[in-house]
């Protein structure tokens, strides 16, 4: 990936100051990186049972894998506070809150065997998890009426969010990051990066593209 194309994402995203910019921005830079690779779009487009239960409409990024891939499906939630656990737990914990609402009603209205991943993103700041049930969901009902309070509290009961992976976009090179989110976009594993697997992977994959 050529490094103008990172900076002038990063730019771009520092700049923007809506759901909809961070996520456009961000739809932007997949495409012109992965071109048709990647099944991307706004959450409601791949997902319209999701759309009422969506905080921003426009602010709420969806990838599908592939239908005979063990993982691909990611729920992006784009946020315009910087995701700093340092300062902005709260944030952080709302993010989660509503991908929990996401993947319950995937799971509800699909199968709890779909695999998904989730993240929670500033545009440059990612956190990364994997959801998991600790309950049945036929242990909740959910209608249009519940205080969204009541919901998140009741969700948390029943879906674990375990962190496997974060990234901040500006602080990593052009190489990192194009191996980073062709991991959680078009992989069929997903296995955090370390130092050890980084240059195999970078080796055998990123020597493929030239973007």
């Amino acid at each position: 990936m050529q490094k103008s194309k990172l900076q002038n994402y990063i730019s771009r995203s520092k700049n923007a100051n809506t759901h909809f910019s961070k996520a456009h921005h961000f739809l932007s830079f997949v495409h012109d990186i992965f071109g048709e690779d990647v099944e991307i779009n706004r959450a409601k487009e791949m997902f319209p049972e999701l759309e009422k239960y969506l905080v921003t409409e426009k602010g709420t990024v969806a990838v599908r894998g592939k239908a005979d891939a063990l993982l691909g499906n990611l729920i992006i939630e784009f946020k315009t506070s910087k995701l700093d656990p340092m300062r902005n737990e709260e944030i952080i914990e709302n993010a989660k809150d509503q991908l929990r609402r996401y993947i319950y009603i995937l799971w509800r209205e699909y199968s709890e065997d779909l695999r998904y991943l989730l993240m929670a993103s500033d545009g440059l700041r990612n956190y990364v998890y994997r959801p998991s049930l600790k309950g049945n969901l036929e242990d909740l009902e959910v209608d249009e009426d519940m205080p969204s309070k009541e919901l998140d509290e009741e969700l948390r009961k029943i879906i674990d969010l375990e962190q496997i992976d974060e990234m901040n976009i500006s602080e990593a090179d052009s190489d990192h990051v194009y191996v980073w989110l062709d991991r959680y976009l078009l992989y069929e594993e997903t296995i955090p990066i370390t130092a050890e697997n980084f240059f195999f992977e970078k080796f055998n994959f990123f020597k493929s593209y030239n973007c």
